[in-house]
């Protein structure tokens, strides 16, 4: 017991420092970028990825791999390696598309877990990553592991963070085995790590049942490789082990490594005495070792058994400090002292550490929570305590300080801890960051720089700060762009060691590439002081030869000391003697002296250089004049005689000679000879770099010249992995990017130029020539202003095509004249000198104040008085040269081609490539493009003459939308001002729309109404018969009451006679016979009267109904059949005009019958006679219209407007017009907005209007009026569009109706080269009107105008230029589909359409509506185009086109002429 309460100072101050940092050095081992089986082709792009990031190039790695992915789209290592770019970019998003591919590519891969895990390192903090460590190092697993796991976000642990976690993990009881299996699997993945090695051999010693294993991995790794780091976790796992005698080898085994380690060997001792632990000593061991939660079982079980045991309340204690649970252990220790105050002395540090860190971790929380001012207050105290508590708080004082922002009181923080306490590393490392806030990184890095290995490895987030030393980190910056930034560093660097030369030589290149040569010879005026060292006077020397002072250089050089001249001086010295030769050879070829400039090539052929140094070098100078056959029999006939002459690199300028010429591979077996032979000697590789440069340049140029862009690519890239800021390289690379399309890449290789040092004009060049391809022209003009004023012939030329796309013609034909000006004086052939540099006082461009900012570009300060400095005056000329003067003999050509060589290569042997372009040619070729582009310029700018005849023809109904027409256009436009062009056009027209007959007349102008009222008026005519039959009806009746009133009176008479008569006496015999009237005859006459009576009664039965008869119904007329307002508008215009509105025949009487049915047949006459008022035809005879409209319009870059009118002379002439502007979006965008009024065509009504032939009213000649949003974009390969338009549309008569239409769409181009393309596309079209008003009656307009269109196309365009001929095609199949509702027949005039209802609802007409219509189906679209150019400015064209959809369609045809008159 005694044993293990002694051991607690131990316990307490045992640390657990996790192996991470043996983590990451085991990563750094496993290779991650070695090449993998069957990759051996890729191995080149990865080694140059590889290279390019560790060269802080990632954009070049980057390109490497891309052509890996190109190569193969799914190669895990290369998707891998654009995620880790990513993420070293902080580019988060596109790390996690990368992931994205992988996983999709290879959801189990190595590489897949491994960007997994690295995506999520990234975004763990470092602050939270110390907390963490923090928490472990405390004793807190628990803690700690919960900490590390939120930063993990569910996942498993990043590979740099595996061992601290799981070594963390370890000693959290209940997950011991999960940080065992972890372990393995790290050692399984890096099995060459030795820190995993030994992590899990710890980890292992942690339980007993594996406590042997891990204590014989732990003294095996001291076999293999004696790590001294193993020996602390040996010893504290043998004294784990149980005291018996199986323990005893483990322990010989150690001290055989330690024989002098006393507490082991008494341990030994103890195990063969056989002594043994009790159950408080078994926990105290398990707290040791770590195992916390065994050691709480343990003291917890020994307080089950003796609840008074003070060593185990203690132990709980010890526990609880050791999980960071202050105030438990607090009170645990306070207890077990009043238990047994014996012990106090044992316990109280622990109690008195628990109180202090108590409150540290009330401070730290409020450190955590960003409450840095509290935290403050709460450390202060803690801090002035001694030993490792004061220590333990002074760091925290120090990370609040520096999460504060106060570095220097931080720093003063640190700097005490370690004046304390000697070697603290924690305290070095919070000093290195004090002093990182500050940028005191030269101090910093010192400081840092005397940590040991594995802390350094540990706190990896500080740098290594070698890379700050000032003038790498000058040049750091300068290749990176920020020249300025640089320079300021060098200036600090010679302020800093005024003495050093190379510092001032570095700062006077810079100042000298801006051309302040007066500050850069000052700068270096200290190296020539009569008491300089040897480097200074050699870097002065350098300076002077670079600028071409080769006698003052060889006047420093002759100040070395005999003892200083090394090898480097001398190739200097022989560099400046033959730089000198150089100077006066081209003196003599400035001269202009055609006949000495002769005489000296023949000289130099017929006694050349002796040695291979000045061969070289005077076969370049003589390519750079233009010599290149001379150059290139020296060059041979030197190379003949064998490479033992002279040293290796003696012969490098012969190499180039070859490459610049184009003898790309012929150059690289030489060159690759000469270094192989300058590898054999010591020293002599280093001058070959320049050398591969220069080739690698030609090589690239070569490969881009003939087409081979990949080629090109490749042999740029390769040779900047080794030379990746060569700006003559980058410049190639760029002119590929450019070449080959890719003009984003090339925008950022110019730009990256450009913002170097040095000269610029090539670079300038191409990145103005770039811009303009990518139609970029805003950026152009800031790259010409840049420039200003331009000198150069081809940046004037650039000026002008930018003035041209900016719409500019004129002020671009002004820059072209000043572009053929500069080339005139820079290159004229044959000139002299003096003359060459001079300008043209006569041109008409010269010595004009800048019109605009594009002339601005071209001129200085415009200041004429007085002569001018750069014009042609006597005394100034001398002959010129006139290029290449010079050809070695026929023979000798032939020997200098044929000539053996010294064993490596034969010279000649490789095919001679096209020969590379003489300034004389590039004199031509240039001038040649400055023609071109005046005279395409002068095109642009002439006036011009355009007529043509166009033949439209639309299938329809005759006199309805049948359409012909026949068009003429003559046409005048020029350009007045400085841009856009002015256009005049008169165009007569001729319309026919068919004749109007048969079922169309009832379908135009009134003819519904007319034909309404005619059937109206003939349906009136039979009610005339049914008036004469009640009339009938009536005369039966007056006549069997007349018969009746006759049979009454004779009967009457009967009866009166029957009554009065006296018969005669029957005896009389003499009496007169006298005729009486008998009964039976009396009731005879009554029968009679009966009789009659019941036909009068029929006859009025008849009567009566008859004349309740409805005439009107029964003729086809059902006025009851009206609605309420309609019988009540049809009573009223009776009344109103006939006086009466009743129809009834009702009488009781045939006379009164007689005067109702007079009166209805005056009522129906006059109703008739209306009608028929109403139904007068429609004369015959063609529907034609004649007619010239006129039209004045402007078209700019962006804008445009016209005016105008349909055709004088149509029925109704309109005014037309409207405007558009049009301006860029981005490089490929466009947005549109345009507003007119324009004519619509669809029909003779809608376009010129028509006159009714019965009435004389007019109606038609509709316009749409409105405007239109659209977004285009078009990069070439890909277009897209969409629009969105509103409209109004209204005619002379014609009902008002307004439009929505949108249309959207897209295209590619699968073929799309100089003269010729192809571009297949689809398209999207929707269109809807409030009203149909597509019919032809009064009202009406004419016009297709659908309630709902839709349409889908595919259109497929295709042309092509051959010679003089252009022609095109168009095939555009598609789907329509439309409806329209139905249609009242007269929309603007109510009354008539109000007749028409009931004319319909009576049963008159069928319908007073349009019927609704709706169709589908498949439609077609074709056109095709040629044109001739009969001359350069006369152009004859042809136009046809078919588009049919159901019922319609439509023929186009046309032909035009267009002249361009001289400008």
């Amino acid at each position: 017991m005694k044993r293990a309460i002694s051991a607690l100072p131990m316990v307490l101050w045992l640390t657990m420092v996790p192996g991470w940092a043996g983590a990451q050095q085991g990563s750094e081992a496993t290779g991650d970028d070695a090449p993998r089986a069957g990759e051996s082709s890729l191995d080149a792009l990865f080694s140059q990825a590889t290279f390019w990031r560790a060269n802080n190039r990632p954009d070049l790695a980057r390109d490497a791999l891309q052509r890996v992915l190109a190569v193969e789209p799914g190669n895990t290592r290369a998707l891998r390696g654009m995620g880790e770019l990513a993420l070293a970019a902080e580019d988060r998003d596109g790390a996690r598309q990368w992931l994205d591919r992988l996983r999709t590519r290879a959801p189990g891969s190595e590489d897949t877990a491994r960007l997994q895990a690295a995506l999520r390192r990234e975004q763990i903090s470092n602050g939270d990553l110390m907390e963490a460590r923090a928490l472990a190092k405390a004793g807190d697993a628990g803690a700690a592991v919960a900490r590390y796991e939120a930063l993990f976000d569910g996942a498993g642990p990043p590979p740099d963070l595996a061992l601290e976690y799981y070594q963390t993990l370890a000693g959290v009881d209940a997950r011991w085995q999960e940080a065992r299996d972890g372990l393995e699997q790290v050692v399984r993945d890096n099995p060459g790590d030795p820190a995993a090695r030994q992590a899990l051999a710890e980890v292992l010693t942690y339980r007993q049942a594996t406590r042997d294993q891990g204590i014989e991995q732990l003294a095996g790794l001291w076999r293999d490789q004696e790590r001294l780091q193993v020996i602390a976790p040996w010893r504290q796992a043998l004294l784990w082990l149980p005291q018996e005698p199986a323990s005893a080898d483990a322990l010989r085994d150690y001290l055989a490594v330690r024989p002098d380690d006393e507490v082991v060997r008494e341990r030994l001792d103890s195990v063969l005495s056989g002594s043994g632990g009790a159950a408080v000593s078994d926990a105290y061991d398990a707290l040791e070792a770590g195992r916390l939660s065994a050691a709480r079982r343990g003291f917890e079980g020994v307080l089950e058994d003796d609840p008074d045991s003070a060593e185990a309340v203690a132990g709980l204690g010890l526990a609880d400090l050791r999980q960071g649970r202050f105030g438990p252990a607090e009170q645990r220790l306070a207890r077990a002292i009043r238990m047994a105050p014996d012990r106090r002395n044992d316990w109280a540090p622990a109690l008195e550490d628990a109180r202090f860190y108590r409150r540290l971790a009330e401070a730290r929380a409020l450190h955590q929570k960003e409450n840095h001012d509290q935290a403050l207050q709460a450390v202060i105290p803690l801090a002035r305590a001694g030993g490792r508590r004061g220590r333990d708080a002074a760091l925290l004082q120090g990370d609040i300080l520096l999460a504060q922002e106060r570095p220097q009181v931080a720093e003063t923080v640190f700097r005490d801890l370690l004046e304390n306490g000697g070697a603290d590393n924690d305290a070095r490392v919070g000093l290195v960051r004090s002093l990182m806030a500050q940028e005191r990184y030269d101090e910093a890095n010192r400081i840092y720089a005397e940590l040991p290995a594995e802390e350094r490895m540990r706190y990896g987030y500080v740098r290594d700060q070698q890379s700050r030393v000032l003038r790498e980190r000058a040049q750091a910056l300068i290749d990176d762009g920020q020249v300025y930034a640089g320079e300021a560093l060098l200036h600090e660097a010679v302020a800093a060691a005024p003495r050093d030369p190379w510092a001032r030589l570095e700062l006077a290149k810079r100042m000298q590439a801006r051309g302040q040569s007066g500050q850069a010879a000052a700068m270096l005026e200290p190296l020539e002081a009569p008491d300089a060292e040897p480097e200074a006077l050699l870097a002065a020397a350098q300076f002077a030869a670079d600028q071409g002072r080769w006698q003052h250089a060889l006047d420093l050089l002759d100040r070395l000391p005999a003892g200083a001249r090394d090898s480097d001086s001398q190739a200097l010295r022989q560099r400046v003697e033959n730089g000198a030769r150089m100077a006066e050879l081209g003196r003599v070829f400035d001269s202009g002296d055609r006949w000495r400039i002769q005489s000296e090539l023949e000289r130099l052929y017929a006694a050349p250089p002796e040695t291979p140094a000045q061969t070289g070098q005077l076969a370049n100078f003589l390519v750079e004049r233009g010599e290149s056959s001379l150059a290139l029999t020296l060059v041979r006939k030197d190379l003949s005689k064998g490479l033992e002459r002279g040293a290796p690199k003696d012969f490098v300028p012969h190499a180039l000679v070859l490459g610049r010429l184009g003898y790309d591979r012929e150059a690289g077996e030489l060159l690759r000879e000469l270094q192989r032979r300058a590898e054999q000697q010591p020293g002599g590789a280093g001058a070959f770099a320049e050398a591969r440069r220069t080739l690698s340049v030609a090589a690239v140029d070569h490969a881009r010249q003939g087409g081979d862009f990949a080629r090109a690519y490749d042999e740029a890239v390769m040779a900047l992995s080794s030379d990746p800021h060569n700006e003559e390289l980058v410049l190639a690379l760029g002119r590929v990017y450019q070449e080959g399309g890719l003009h984003r890449e090339a925008a950022t290789t110019y730009d990256w130029l450009l913002a170097r040092p040095g000269p610029q004009l090539p670079a300038r060049r191409a990145a103005v020539a770039n811009a303009l391809a990518m139609d970029d022209v805003d950026r152009a003009e800031q790259l010409l202003e840049q420039a200003a004023p331009l000198e150069d012939g081809e940046l004037l030329l650039l000026a002008a095509r930018t003035a041209r796309r900016s719409g500019d013609t004129r002020s671009a034909l002004a820059l072209a004249e000043k572009a053929a000006d500069a080339h005139y004086r820079a290159n004229r052939a044959g000139a002299p000198a003096a003359l060459a540099g001079s300008a043209n006082p006569f041109r008409k461009t010269a010595g004009k104040t800048p019109e605009n900012r594009w002339l601005a570009l071209a001129d200085g300060d415009g200041d004429n008085d007085g002569a001018r400095a750069d014009v042609w005056l006597p005394g100034n000329s001398s002959p010129g040269n006139e290029g290449q003067h010079w050809q070695p003999p026929v023979r000798e050509q032939a020997v200098a081609a044929s000539a053996p060589s010294a064993g490596y290569y034969q010279p000649g042997a490789v095919s001679r490539p096209a020969p590379a372009p003489t300034p004389v040619q590039e004199s031509a070729r240039a001038e040649a493009r400055i023609d071109r582009f005046r005279e395409d310029v002068r095109q642009d700018i002439a006036p011009r003459v355009e007529t043509g005849l166009g033949l439209r023809n639309r299938d329809g109904e005759s006199g309805l939308s049948e359409l012909t027409e026949v068009s003429g256009e003559l046409a005048f436009s020029g350009v007045p001002f400085r841009g856009g062009r002015f256009r005049g056009v008169v165009a007569p027209t001729f319309l026919n729309a068919g004749a109007v007959s048969g079922s169309a007349a009832e379908r135009f102008g009134f003819g519904p109404l007319a034909d309404g009222t005619a059937s109206l008026a003939g349906n009136l005519e039979g009610a005339y018969d049914l008036i004469a039959e009640v009339g009938q009806s009536a005369e039966q009746l007056e006549a069997a009451q007349s018969a009746v009133d006759e049979a009454q009176t004779a009967y009457q008479e009967a009866l009166d006679e029957f009554n009065t008569q006296v018969p005669p006496d029957p005896d009389d015999e003499d009496a007169d016979q006298v005729d009486l009237v008998t009964q039976d005859e009396l009731d005879a006459l009554e029968n009679q009267v009966a009789s009659l009576e019941d036909q009068r009664d029929q006859a009025a039965t008849q009567f009566e109904s008859a004349t309740s008869r409805n005439v009107l119904y029964e003729v086809g007329i059902d006025l009851d059949a009206l609605s309420d307002e309609q019988r009540a508008f049809v009573d009223r215009f009776l009344v109103s005009n006939f006086g009466s509105a009743d129809f009834s025949l009702e009488a009781d009487t045939p006379e009164e019958y007689e005067a109702r049915s007079q009166a209805v047949r005056d009522l129906i006459g006059g109703l008739q006679a209306r009608a028929n008022g109403y139904a007068r035809a429609a004369a015959a005879g063609n529907q034609t219209e004649a007619g010239m409209g006129v039209g004045f319009g402007y078209r700019g870059q962006a804008f445009a407007a016209d005016i105008g009118s349909t055709p004088f002379g149509f029925e109704i002439t309109n005014l037309v017009g409207g405007l558009s502007w049009a301006p860029k979006l981005g490089r490929n965008g466009r947005f549109i907005l345009a507003g007119e009024r324009r004519a619509v065509t669809d029909s003779l009504l809608s376009y010129a209007g028509v006159e009714d032939p019965a009435t004389g009213d007019r109606w038609g000649g509709v316009t749409r009026t409105g405007g239109r949003l659209g977004l285009t974009f078009d990069n070439g390969p890909l277009g897209l569009y969409g629009d969105l338009g509103f409209y109004h549309y209204d005619g002379h008569n014609v009902a008002d109706n307004q439009s929505v239409e949108a249309s959207l769409g897209g295209y590619l181009r699968p073929v799309r080269e100089d003269g010729r393309e192809l571009k297949t596309g689809v398209n999207v079209r929707y269109m809807s009107f409030d009203e149909n008003l597509s019919k032809f009656t009064y009202g009406h307009g004419g016009y297709f105008s659908p309630q709902d269109y839709v349409s889908l196309s595919f259109p497929i365009e295709y042309s092509e230029d051959y010679r003089r001929w252009t022609w095109s095609a168009t095939f555009a199949p598609g789907f329509q589909s439309y409806s329209s509702d139905a249609a009242a027949f007269f929309p603007t005039l109510a009354e008539e359409q109000f007749w028409m209802e009931i004319l319909a609802s009576s049963g008159v007409i069928d319908s007073a509506y349009y019927a609704a219509e709706s169709e589908s189906g498949f439609g077609v679209n074709l056109g095709a185009g040629l044109d001739y150019r009969l001359s350069p400015g006369l152009k004859l064209g042809t136009r046809l086109g078919y588009d049919t959809f159901g019922d319609y369609s439509e023929t186009k045809a046309s032909v035009n002429l267009n002249y361009t008159l001289e400008e």
